[in-house]
């Protein structure tokens, strides 16, 4: 018997890195996922391989959001985890480098902050209510590190992923009395396309840690077990998974 027998999960960018390895755990654990992104290709591939449904979906936008869920009303887990750094021009980030604030376009800041944060609040927006009628569930939603302490490579970045944690210690509170569990997921450095073509190379010469994805998931399945209301879990490579306790100035 798996931990999730019997259960749903919708996993945004489930195509690749953090997202297909968490989905990967989830069907090892019992569960039946739907894979949503808006790589079709690699979303179909993850779906097929585990044997589940793909959705192709920008999270951007909160009308596929509402069609995807009313496809699904038995999804009962949702992974927020579509994610992207951010981008000047065509440069995707190096983390040993820093992100040039005047080279970034608008564009480059709309595509960063629409998947990072609108994207887990149009996702958040749909499922609640129905995970409510449900009974419960759960919303695990990838943040970072950088929305814990200083992002300095990428500002735009750690903005959008400080916002995400915030969002999470507050819908966490104000949903677990209804039976839903919603935290934040918080990496250091994974194994994944968002660090570019070179990044997690450059970190690793750097003697910097660099997790694989799969790594990631266990920090999942631990929020799952603990269902602590807005709780932020951090996971690096080379560390015991552990809750992030906030010291505020007295």
């Amino acid at each position: 018997m798996g931990m999730l027998d019997g259960r749903r999960a919708l996993v945004t960018g489930g195509a690749s890195g953090l997202g297909a390895a968490t989905a990967r755990r989830f069907v090892e654990e019992g569960a039946e996922v739907v894979i949503a992104d808006i790589d079709v290709a690699g979303g179909r591939r993850v779906a097929q391989e585990l044997g589940g449904v793909f959705e192709e979906l920008d999270v951007r936008d909160p009308a596929a959001w509402d069609e995807v869920v009313g496809r699904h009303p038995e999804v009962d887990i949702a992974m927020l985890n579509a994610g992207v750094a951010t981008r000047t021009g065509d440069r995707p980030l190096d983390p040993a480098s820093v992100v040039p604030l005047e080279d970034l376009t608008l564009a480059d800041y709309e595509r960063a902050r629409g998947i990072n944060l609108d994207g887990v609040v149009y996702g958040a927006r749909a499922l609640i209510p129905r995970l409510y009628r449900r009974g419960g569930g759960d919303i695990l939603i990838t943040a970072s590190v950088a929305g814990l302490v200083a992002m300095t490579p990428d500002p735009i970045y750690g903005a959008t992923k400080h916002a995400v944690v915030g969002f999470a210690r507050a819908l966490g509170e104000s949903c677990a009395a209804r039976g839903v569990h919603v935290c934040s997921i918080n990496p250091g450095f994974a194994d994944t396309n968002i660090l570019g073509p070179d990044g997690a190379q450059n970190l690793r010469a750097m003697g910097i840690a660099v997790m694989d994805p799969s790594r990631v998931a266990d920090a999942v399945m631990h929020a799952m077990t603990k269902r602590i209301p807005g709780a932020q879990w951090v996971v690096w490579a080379d560390e015991p998974i552990r809750q992030y306790e906030w010291n505020p100035p007295v």
